[in-house]
């Protein structure tokens, strides 16, 4: 690079050097105030063929590297890294919300000093204070007025004041307290909640529950000093039976038939109907639906060995006609052998849950598996219990 001594001027009205007046590298000092240090520099640096290197009244307003006071606002348009600690900057008063920088004392006093608020309406906030870490929010909440009725949060406090405000408090004794509008009081006498009723017109104590005392049957036995109403008739053994099923037995329908010169004979393996229903032998329930009957016969087979049986049914609609196959309820089949003898035979049976005021016939099922099965001198009854 070419060295040239660099040319000093001492007039005051030293300026800049004109343009592609130095030589590249070439130095020029303008003792102006401030002064001002410019390099000669190729036309593809810069067209004019100079640059300014050093400016006197710039370097006076810039801050040390090392540390320094500023005098004024900073603003940086980038990031910056400190590796020392920073030199004090001005305290902006509290709550300012500029580019100034912060120092510690400003950050630690934006630290509110007031208590946290209490529970209250939503709200985002527009303080410009933090919390620090070991504040304490109310244990309590605030308790709102009696007449309320919002979202707001019910305390113990306001919930005992409805109580006692709404007079809902229950008085036990047994006699009535002094008497005050929508009052409880439980009688310990008679065992019934009252409450003070107020219609406008007049006020009374009303009953506001059953007696606890003398109205009920306890677990283990008692008097009833009124009637009783069952909801029908006992369906088994243990259950309270009503009048109309016990007594008094009027009304109850009943049957009697004795079939003289009638004589119901087979000689079917097969059982078939004797056909007696169509004599008939009819009942039809009144009372209780539970009837029973009774079929009293000579019966007889005069060939040797041979097995006979009856089977008792009954049924309702059309009863059966002799010789008809066998229809109806039946009930457990009874088997004899006579040798050539004839036998008195009664068969009986119970009928439960007949429908009142449907008629019901009665009969026998008969079959035998040789000879001719006779039966007759047939005394039949029925009765509604």
């Amino acid at each position: 690079m070419t060295s040239r001594t660099q040319q000093r001027r001492t007039t005051t009205v030293n300026g800049a050097p004109a343009n592609n007046s130095l030589a590249p590298g070439e130095l020029y000092v303008e003792e102006a105030d401030p002064a001002k240090l410019w390099v000669g520099v190729a036309t593809s640096v810069s067209a004019s063929g100079i640059k300014k290197l050093v400016d006197a009244g710039t370097i006076g307003n810039a801050l040390l590297k090392t540390g320094d006071t500023a005098s004024g606002l900073m603003t940086f348009n980038g990031g910056i890294s400190v590796t020392a600690t920073p030199a004090n900057v001005p305290l902006a008063p509290p709550d300012t919300n500029t580019l100034q920088a912060a120092s510690t004392s400003f950050v630690l006093g934006q630290a509110a000093t007031t208590a946290p608020l209490q529970p209250g309406t939503a709200s985002a906030g527009a303080a410009t204070r933090w919390s620090r870490g070991d504040h304490v929010h109310p244990a309590t909440a605030p308790t709102p007025a009696p007449s309320d009725n919002s979202t707001a949060i019910a305390t113990t406090a306001f919930v005992v004041n409805q109580l006692a405000n709404s007079n809902a408090l229950v008085y036990i004794g047994d006699t009535p307290p002094t008497a005050i509008d929508r009052l409880l009081w439980w009688s310990s006498s008679d065992g019934v909640l009252y409450v003070r009723y107020n219609d406008g017109n007049t006020t009374q104590w009303v009953p506001a529950s059953p007696s606890a005392v003398g109205q009920y049957l306890p677990l283990t036995g008692g008097t009833l000093t009124g009637p009783l109403t069952l909801s029908g008739n006992a369906a088994s053994a243990l259950q309270a039976a009503p009048l109309q099923q016990v007594v008094p037995r009027t009304g109850r329908a009943s049957v009697s038939t004795f079939l003289s010169g009638v004589t119901a004979t087979t000689t079917s393996s097969t059982e078939n109907m004797a056909g007696i229903g169509g004599y008939p032998f009819q009942l039809t329930p009144q009372v209780s639906g539970t009837v029973i009957f009774c079929f009293q016969m000579e019966c007889s087979n005069p060939t040797a060995g041979a097995a006979n049986w009856l089977t008792l049914r009954y049924g309702t609609g059309t009863a059966p006609s002799p010789g008809a196959a066998a229809t109806g309820t039946a009930f457990a089949q009874e088997g004899m052998v006579f040798n050539g003898a004839t036998h008195a035979v009664t068969r009986i049976g119970l009928v439960t849950g007949a429908a009142i005021g449907t008629g019901l016939w009665f009969d026998l099922g008969r079959q035998c598996n040789g000879g001719t099965f006779n039966i007759g001198s047939i005394n039949c009854w029925a009765v509604e219990l």
